[in-house]
């Protein structure tokens, strides 16, 4: 073999190598078509939550416009979540843990 014939084996060697290293590096590299398709994956997630806070934001608006147009909306959530009562209503309380503690004996 002569140095000319050594050369040439060393090149094509030399460039199969950086092809085989180029194309990991192409598709499996830090900013290869693998991160990408991942980072599109990933904004298709994103994009979902997205649309589900929307709804919720949309939910809780038209909650807060049934605040502001209707009285009995007001007094409903005051008496339900917030226990409060107004000045000459009677008061019931219901012991849940004694009432659970009753139907386990009977």
């Amino acid at each position: 073999m002569t140095s000319k014939d050594l050369k040439k084996k060393f090149l094509r060697v030399f460039l199969g190598i950086e092809i085989v290293v180029f194309g990991l590096t192409y598709f499996w590299g830090a900013h290869g078509l693998q991160a990408l398709v991942n980072m599109n994956q990933n904004n298709i997630k994103l994009e979902a939550k997205i649309a589900d806070m929307q709804r919720e934001v949309a939910g809780l608006e038209s909650q807060i416009e049934e605040w502001h147009i209707h009285p009995f909306y007001r007094e409903e959530i005051a008496r339900e979540k917030l226990q409060m009562a107004k000045k000459d209503d009677t008061i019931y309380f219901i012991d849940e843990k004694k009432n659970d503690k009753q139907e386990r004996f009977r």
